[in-house]
């Protein structure tokens, strides 16, 4: 610790050294085991190892770990799930870490809102490089960060974190969690006729349980990322193309058939999804092109044309 970092850290509450510590790690959504969670009665070995035998996580019985889950199906990476840890240097079936229980996660799906993301994360409480790191120590975070006022960050994010795990409205056992993964989700073209499978039957919208249990799902971007990747401004991204109204789940075929289908199935998808919501999609656009200066003459014809309807279009008219 810093010289002169100590006397200050002590007047922060609640991470008195008296008092558990708390740590922020990185774990992608699709590693995540949630159905171990479930079998182990909700516990499990945290391996805390790297592959030369390196330790990576200084932790004590009853602190507090966050995990920042990356790869979400809806893109927007966020903090989501409390776990305490119960034992420390622990041999379980050939596992070696820590052992930690599961007490809280954040409702998923909570309406229009996406707490603790990486954008919070950075202009809310000054903490950085959360994701491409396996883990982030707060205090540590406070420690490296030169402007020492940064310190009541921490503080701010535990004091924000526990109000969401302690409010029965959004906050979640795993069993609440599995189901929202499993069965909050479905294909938007489920109940639409006029998809059809090769042999012309209705499409039956076919998908499988990921390896850490929940049903995948594609959260697809209405209006593409390429779309704010090509601007050269993340914040375009992030505000826009990563806004909850611009995701629309599918199922992988019809995420496939958006991309690669035929002209007629793309072209009925993009519309019937515009349609379906159009002043929504109107009001997304307008935000699009006061932030990026490009010009729409008409919304529809725009959206095909990132689809490559109408260049495809226009080459069918010509053979």
């Amino acid at each position: 610790m810093k010289k002169g970092s100590e006397k200050y850290f002590e007047k922060i509450e609640p991470l008195q050294k008296s008092n558990p510590k708390h740590h922020l790690i990185c774990q992608s959504f699709e590693e995540f085991k949630f159905e171990e969670f479930k079998k182990e009665k909700n516990s499990l070995i945290w391996k805390n190892y790297n592959d030369n035998g390196n330790r990576q996580l200084q932790v004590e019985k009853g602190d507090i770990i966050y995990i920042f889950c990356t790869n979400l199906p809806d893109s927007i990476s966020r903090i989501l799930i409390k776990c305490k840890v119960e034992e420390v240097d622990v041999w379980e079936n050939k596992e070696h870490g820590f052992k930690i229980k599961f007490e809280k996660a954040i409702k998923p799906f909570l309406k229009d809102e996406r707490p603790f993301s990486y954008n919070d994360l950075i202009t809310k409480y000054g903490i950085s490089n959360v994701q491409g790191k396996q883990h982030l120590y707060i205090e540590q975070t406070f420690e490296n960060n030169s402007d020492h006022s940064r310190g009541k960050f921490q503080k701010d994010l535990v004091d924000d974190l526990e109000k969401y795990f302690n409010d029965k409205e959004k906050s979640a056992t795993m069993s609440e969690l599995c189901n929202d993964f499993n069965g909050n989700l479905t294909c938007k073209f489920y109940n639409v006729n006029e998809i059809k499978n090769t042999n012309g039957n209705k499409a039956s919208h076919v998908t499988f349980k990921r390896e850490n249990g929940t049903v995948y799902y594609v959260y697809h971007h209405f209006i593409q990322q390429y779309n704010g990747r090509k601007t050269g401004n993340e914040k375009i991204s992030d505000d826009i193309i990563n806004d909850l109204d611009n995701i629309i789940t599918l199922c992988p075929t019809c995420h496939d058939r958006i991309h690669h289908g035929n002209i007629s199935d793309k072209k009925f998808m993009v519309t019937y999804i515009y349609n379906d919501n159009k002043k929504k999609y109107d009001e997304l656009l307008s935000r699009y092109t006061n932030a990026t200066g490009i010009k729409i003459d008409n919304n529809l014809d725009w959206l095909l044309e990132q689809y490559n309807v109408k260049k495809e279009e226009e080459k069918s008219k010509k053979l």
